[in-house]
C-alpha cells in the first residue's frame, strides 16, 4: 500500500473532485448545504474555477481522490 499524500487541491484536479463530491451528495445527502442535482448541474469547468479560487485541503490516497476536506460558505438553494 502506498502512503497517503496530503495536498491542496488544483484546478487540473476539478474531474476527479467534481465526481466524489457526486457521488457523497448522493450517499450522504444531509452532510452537505447543496444537492446532488444542484451539482449534478455544475461543469468540470465551474468546478476548475472554485478549486482556482479557493483550494480545498484534500486526502488522496494510493493516487486517487479518496477524501475532501473544506470549509465555505455555500448559498445554495438547499441552503436557503
Amino acid at each position: 500500500m502506498q502512503p497517503a499524500e496530503i495536498r491542496i487541491l488544483t484546478p487540473a484536479d476539478a474531474s476527479e473532485w467534481w465526481a466524489l463530491r457526486l457521488e457523497a451528495l448522493e450517499t450522504e445527502p444531509d452532510a452537505f448545504s447543496a444537492s446532488a442535482g444542484e451539482h449534478r448541474g455544475s461543469s468540470i469547468v465551474e468546478a476548475a474555477a472554485r478549486l482556482g479560487e479557493d483550494p480545498a485541503n484534500t486526502l488522496w490516497l494510493a493516487h486517487s481522490l479518496r477524501a475532501n476536506l473544506s470549509a465555505r460558505r455555500d448559498s445554495t438553494a438547499k441552503a436557503a
